[in-house]
Order: C-alpha cells, then sequence, then structure tokens
C-alpha cells in the first residue's frame, strides 16, 4: 500500500462582535444635546439627545435654564419641550451619568 501527502489547509474565521461606533460602552462617555432648533411658534419643541461611551446603564436629565419642569419627560433622551410663552433663545442642557457615576453635559441653544 502506497502512502499519499495530502496538503492540508485550515482557515479560522473569527466573528467578532464590537459595538457599532459612538455606540454606549465605547469609550469615554460623551453627551450630545443635538442640533440647535428654531421654534416658529406653537406649544411644543421636540428635543433628542444622545449618548456615546460610558458604562451602562445611563442616567438622563434635560434642562432649560436649570429646571426641569417644561420637559415632557426630562428622564429620556427623546422627548419635548414646552415652549409656550417662551421668547428669545433658550439655551437646553442635557447632562447624562453613567454606572460608574461619571458625567457627561452639552447645551444647546
Amino acid at each position: 500500500m502506497r502512502q499519499r501527502t495530502v496538503p492540508f489547509v485550515a482557515i479560522l474565521l473569527l466573528t467578532v462582535l464590537l459595538p457599532a461606533p459612538g455606540a454606549a460602552g465605547d469609550g469615554p462617555l460623551v453627551a450630545d444635546a443635538g442640533e440647535s432648533r428654531v421654534s416658529l411658534g406653537g406649544d411644543s419643541l421636540a428635543v433628542q439627545g444622545r449618548i456615546f461611551g460610558g458604562t451602562a446603564p445611563h442616567t438622563v436629565a434635560w434642562t432649560l435654564d436649570g429646571e426641569d419642569a417644561r420637559f415632557a419627560d426630562p428622564t429620556s433622551l427623546e422627548t419635548t419641550l414646552d415652549v409656550t410663552g417662551l421668547t428669545g433663545d433658550l439655551l437646553l442642557t442635557l447632562t447624562v451619568t453613567d454606572a460608574e457615576g461619571a458625567q457627561a453635559t452639552d447645551t444647546v441653544r
């Protein structure tokens, strides 16, 4: 019986699951209060924030001049602001705190 040598090639495929770029858990904590908005009347203004990095879970706090009473849900990244009777530039602040106590703040007009 004659022996044959057969070349053997092994291909190893690895699947690595990484968070999406900018996803929570990817680097230092960053809060993004979104783009500046223009309110042309009406009684509410939609606001949407984003969180980058940090350690989940995160808590969210929206404020207008240090107060959260005008927000439908000041603890949600997506909420509405009651702008009834307000005039001029409004300075909105988004503060995010991660599970390790790190905080990040961003403002938008």
